[in-house]
């Protein structure tokens, strides 16, 4: 069964994007054998906007090394058993919601913790509470590792059969 991709638009697409075959401005249905990626856009009131990119799972993971994925996996077990746990505890002590008393910082450092974006919470087991402790970092940690591997996927040309980007389901022909 395949996916069923809506979209509502306009029926007066501005003449200056008529003829760019990169551009799909659908008004009905299509039906896809999935999704495979996809970007939206959008600018809001207030000038506001907004921009997801959605890459199926199998593409992103396919990107990692076997080693770092198979750590990935590990760690993502680890993080499913513990949300079980969590969540069971919850429900057999009936708290699903905690009401907090206190904001994770002190007044202290409460400046220095909503000026830094880096700044992190850590749990303390012994009062089951967030909080900041210890240095705040000062910049970004970047992790290189997977660079090499995602510029190739992103620069390769497989073959030359690179269709165009956005919604691809087939001749532009085809949906007219």
């Amino acid at each position: 069964m395949g996916f069923v991709l809506s979209l509502i638009c306009s029926s007066n697409i501005d003449s200056n994007f008529q003829d760019r075959h990169h551009l799909m401005f659908p008004s009905k249905t299509i039906y896809t054998d999935g999704i495979r990626s996809g970007v939206m856009s959008s600018f809001g009131f207030g000038q506001v906007g907004g921009t997801a990119l959605v890459i199926h799972p199998r593409y992103l993971f396919g990107t990692l090394e076997p080693t770092f994925y198979e750590e990935y996996k590990k760690h993502n077990r680890g993080r499913a058993l513990q949300s079980y746990k969590a969540m069971s505890d919850m429900m057999i002590k009936n708290s699903l919601v905690k009401i907090k008393e206190h904001p994770p910082y002190t007044l202290e450092n409460e400046r220095e913790v909503l000026l830094n974006s880096m700044a992190r919470v850590k749990y303390d087991v012994k009062t089951s509470e967030y909080s900041f402790k210890g240095k705040f970092p000062d910049e970004v940690p970047l992790d290189l590792r997977n660079l090499e591997v995602a510029s190739l996927a992103l620069t390769s040309n497989i073959g030359n059969n690179v269709i165009g980007v956005g919604v691809d389901q087939g001749n532009r022909d085809f949906f007219n």
